[in-house]
């Protein structure tokens, strides 16, 4: 019995209210056959108008206990208040049955036989939540490991944290707040407490705890709660939300291992004693390419960026690293000069080029200066690595350039098409490439990150539509098939990194509060935790991101690398006339010269 009860009470509030609703109607149907049975003084068959009676007094007591409240009686809380709360809902149900049997003169609608039936049922309905009360007691005694807890605040940020607490098997005994409205209800299957029973409750319940959750609290109040908690001896925790949930909640879907290489027999000795360059070196993807080519034990790697405070970072993150094997540029990508003193000074033999300005709405409102970035910024470094005869170019590119309409997408697929130009440019001894992929979970501004703030500040969600959806990867995955890129020999083209089916957002994020005990506010479901608010696709934002332009795809001899074979054919004199115009857009800002410039380099070929 301990063992079905245990299973019991894992289960949801939605599950366990519906157990309680089918307790119900068959303690109706059971004290319907024994009231008649009583009348008669023998136990006849269950005949069909008995039935008539028992079902229409199971829809009215299930229709007057819902409008009432009754199902939010939680057992364990179950007390004289909620007792007499039932029977007053009883006797409502027995005068409605009485009317009833006035209007159609059916039998065993007596009034009687009401008074009969509904006594034997508030007798069964009464011992049974009596006896659920007394079992949640017995399990919250005999639970050795239970950390038995209270939370001081019944607010939105107290109902959030019982849930990550009970997610953590902590035994939530109640709420403490000082709002005389709230003392006595039950919320989230809780009970609210006031100030003043806090003694009798923690000699009663033997509290470990007690969390404070009340952020509006003003430090005046804060002090005189502490002083309370301080004389019962009570350890008293005041950290933040984000506190309660572990890491391991928050990425149980999305496993992020920083810093791991997944060994690949394909790199055993590919970058050993050899010079790399990494732009970007302060983003996420750029982070995890240092973090992964430095256990292939490099010659040397530069890590170039133009933030200072990215690059600070990453200088924290490796101060355990051998430092003459590494070195840190502050430097400016549109910066030609500087670009090509570097790569004189170093001779680098790989480039991963992954600096880039790469949030879609920031680059829609600031266009002149992420194409600046985006564009000139890989025109230098393709320049600056043809010229010093760099082995091996890697582009980093993303799905948003796949028939672009957001300018952040199209400053990509440029990048792809001039990737392609210096490939034909370069001798055979060097190799250009693109590698492409969606999104990326755990890099600055990914939707998980985005999701994990929005849940740990207790929400809304925003979703831009409800039937959008994504491709996604683990960053240390899609670094570890970028870094393989060099060795596949396909000069110009661009490598698709295999990311199985694209994934909703809604769907995700269901399953991410599902994961994490947390349930969708919204009119269906008002006791939930935290609400989802669809925003609308943004300027230049897809339903629906692609991975390839065209057909024109084959395998790669790594099973999960396909490769996209590029056409795109330019002249060195539409190159410098791009380059020209584009410089004068940007510069003066001229928004009908920028919009052509762009439109004619991308249509090029079509």
């Amino acid at each position: 019995m301990k063992k079905y009860f245990q299973e019991i009470k894992n289960l949801s509030r939605k599950l366990k209210i519906f157990l309680l609703v089918s307790f119900d109607i068959f303690f109706v149907i059971i004290s319907s056959y024994l009231a008649q049975s009583l009348s008669l003084s023998y136990f006849p068959p269950y005949g069909r108008v008995l039935f008539l009676y028992a079902l229409t007094a199971t829809f009215f007591l299930v229709l007057i206990f819902k409008l009432n409240n009754n199902y939010n009686y939680i057992n364990r809380f179950f007390d004289l208040k909620s007792s007499i709360k039932i029977l007053m809902s009883v006797l409502l149900v027995s005068f409605i049955l009485y009317i009833v049997g006035l209007i159609f003169e059916l039998r065993f609608f007596s009034l009687g036989f009401i008074i009969s039936q509904n006594s034997i049922y508030f007798i069964f309905s009464f011992l049974f939540r009596i006896y659920i009360k007394f079992e949640y007691y017995k399990s919250s005694l005999s639970s050795e490991n239970t950390n038995n807890c209270l939370i001081f605040g019944a607010g939105r940020d107290g109902l959030f944290l019982s849930n990550i607490l009970s997610a953590e098997k902590k035994n939530i005994v109640g709420f403490v707040d000082e709002d005389k409205s709230k003392i006595g209800q039950n919320v989230n299957d809780i009970k609210i407490y006031s100030i003043f029973d806090i003694k009798k409750i923690i000699t009663r319940h033997k509290i470990d705890e007690c969390f404070f959750c009340a952020p509006s609290a003003t430090s005046f109040k804060k002090k005189e709660i502490f002083s309370v908690f301080k004389k019962l001896n009570l350890n008293f925790s005041t950290r933040t939300i984000k506190n309660f949930i572990p890491e391991k909640n928050i990425l149980n879907k999305f496993d992020l291992k920083k810093n791991k290489l997944y060994k690949n027999e394909r790199l055993a000795n590919k970058f050993f004693d050899k010079v790399i360059f990494i732009t970007g070196a302060g983003g996420s993807i750029g982070q995890e390419l240092f973090f992964q080519l430095y256990q292939q034990e490099p010659k040397m790697i530069v890590a170039i960026d133009n933030s200072e405070y990215n690059l600070s970072k990453l200088k924290r993150l490796v101060t355990n690293f051998k430092q003459d094997r590494l070195k840190i540029k502050l430097l400016n990508v549109c910066d030609l000069e500087a670009l090509k003193n570097l790569f004189k000074q170093e001779n680098p033999d790989f480039v991963f080029h992954a600096a880039a300005y790469k949030h879609v709405d920031i680059v829609e409102e600031n266009p002149y200066f992420a194409a600046k970035n985006n564009i000139l910024g890989v025109l230098n470094i393709l320049e600056a690595s043809l010229k010093y005869n760099v082995k091996n170019f890697v582009f980093i590119s993303t799905d948003k350039a796949v028939n672009p309409i957001n300018i952040m997408g199209m400053t990509k697929k440029c990048g792809e098409i001039l990737t392609k130009y210096y490939a034909s440019l370069s001798s055979d001894k060097q190799n250009f490439s693109c590698v492409r992929f969606g999104n990326v979970i755990g890099s600055s501004g990914s939707f998980v990150e985005i999701l994990k703030e929005q849940v740990l500040s207790g929400g809304p969600i925003t979703i831009t539509d409800k039937e959008a959806s994504r491709y996604f990867m683990t960053i240390s995955d899609a670094v570890n098939l970028v870094i393989q890129v060099p060795y596949l020999k396909e000069r110009g083209n661009t490598f698709v990194l295999k990311m199985d089916n694209p994934i909703n957002i809604f769907d995700m994020v269901v399953k991410f509060l599902d994961e994490n005990n947390l349930k969708i506010l919204d009119e269906k479901n008002p006791s939930g935790n935290i609400r989802i608010e669809y925003t609308g696709l943004r300027p230049g934002e897809k339903l629906h991101e692609e991975l390839f332009q065209h057909n024109n795809v084959t395998k790669t001899s790594n099973s999960l690398i396909l490769v996209e074979k590029n056409n795109f054919n330019i002249t060195e004199s539409f190159l410098i006339k791009f380059k020209d115009d584009l410089s004068r857009s940007i510069k003066s800002e001229d928004k009908l010269l920028f919009k052509e410039t762009l439109s004619s380099f991308l249509n090029h070929e079509k």
